[in-house]
Order: structure tokens, then C-alpha cells, then sequence
């Protein structure tokens, strides 16, 4: 569904309840926010990024839409080791320049520190689970929540935009649609850690 799309049953949702309906450009911006927050709170989507790693530079940043770290590729392929900011303490984290051996996340807030730094210009790519990359604009599609769940999460919105109201009626309408919100999303996250867990099936074929 577009962004567009979805602004149309935000409208609806909102004057449902007897709020008035806000400029499009408002409305965005609540449904960016609902957006967001839906695919935060089911704990990102699985995508693969690749970082420039510049030689001898210890430090990389890691882009802010990035929840967690899950894995790391060098340029030939290779797997390449990722250690949380719990790990550092056993870890030899000084510069040093040669092969590159791990990945330290969160010893600084946004960056990567690169354990040995390499010698030459190389990249890196990373799996991650991560949050909306960029806002949403009218023709887009909400590709980062599924179908199913796209009209659920404008609860969010909605709730959010009844919180400010100064009708007493209408504020108090404002935690059922957060309830309703979360609920959906605890869901949803709970679907996700199923669908993760099964295990992969193979089907074998016989020969004549």
C-alpha cells in the first residue's frame, strides 16, 4: 500500500473519532512516525548494507537506521566477527593497521570501531536488522511492514494526534489505539521470531 493510501485510512481513523482533519503534510509526518515505531518495535527488518572502510581509520559510522549488527562480510566474502560493547573488555581494542579481524559495535554511540584497521581502501557488508531507512513520501510503498499490518499501525498515529486534542472525549480515546497499537505490534514480533526459528526444509528428488 503507498503512503498516500494509507494517509486515506488515517484521515478516515482520525475522523472517526472527531478529530479534525489535519493538512497532508502533518499527517506525514504522523504517519512516518507510525511507520517507524511499527517496525522498531517488531525489532527491525533484515536487510544488508555495505560500509566503506577507509585505511588506518579506526572508527566507521554505522548509520542510525541500524538497530542491531548480525553478521559482517568482508570484500572477498569472507565472515568477518562482531563483538557487542559487552565483549570489549576482553578484547584487544588498540589501533593497529594489517588484516582486518572484528568488529566492535556501541564502544562509541553511532561508530564501529575496526579491529586491525586495514591497509587499503575496502568495504564491508553487514547484516542487520534495521528501522525505516528514510521517511516515507506519498508514492511510496510501506514495503518495510506487512500488508496485513499496514492500516493496524496507523493506530499509533492516531493515538498520538488524539492526545493532543483539547476534547476530554477524544483525549480519553487516545490509550485504547496505543493499546490496540502495541498489541499488534507484540504480535507481530512474536510472528517474526516464529518465522526465523523454523527450520529450512529440504526436499529431495529421486532419480529415475
Amino acid at each position: 500500500m503507498t503512503a498516500g493510501e494509507l494517509l486515506n485510512h488515517l484521515n478516515l481513523k482520525t475522523a472517526s473519532i472527531g478529530l479534525p482533519q489535519l493538512v497532508n503534510a502533518v499527517s506525514m509526518v504522523y504517519l512516518n512516525a507510525a511507520y517507524k515505531a511499527f517496525v522498531t518495535g517488531i525489532g527491525g527488518v533484515y536487510d544488508e548494507i555495505t560500509i566503506n572502510l577507509v585505511a588506518t581509520e579506526v572508527n566507521v559510522i554505522l548509520p542510525s537506521y541500524v538497530l542491531k549488527v548480525k553478521a559482517a562480510r568482508d570484500a572477498d566474502g569472507d565472515f568477518v566477527k562482531v563483538y557487542n560493547r559487552g565483549d570489549t573488555e576482553k578484547l584487544e581494542t588498540l589501533p593497529a593497521n594489517g588484516t582486518l579481524r572484528y568488529l566492535l559495535i556501541g564502544v562509541k554511540p553511532g561508530l564501529i570501531r575496526v579491529v586491525d584497521t586495514p591497509v587499503a581502501n575496502t568495504t564491508i557488508t553487514l547484516d542487520v536488522d534495521r528501522a525505516p531507512i528514510a521517511s516515507l513520501v506519498a508514492a511510496d510503498e510501506a514495503s518495510d511492514v506487512a500488508l496485513r499490518w499496514q492500516i493496524d499501525m496507523l493506530d499509533y498515529a492516531v493515538a498520538h494526534n488524539a492526545m493532543l486534542s483539547p476534547d476530554p472525549k477524544i483525549r480519553a480515546q487516545a490509550g485504547a489505539f496505543e493499546a490496540r497499537f502495541n498489541l499488534n505490534v507484540t504480535t507481530a514480533r512474536r510472528e517474526r521470531i516464529r518465522e526465523k526459528s523454523k527450520p529450512t526444509r529440504v526436499v529431495a528428488y529421486g532419480g529415475l
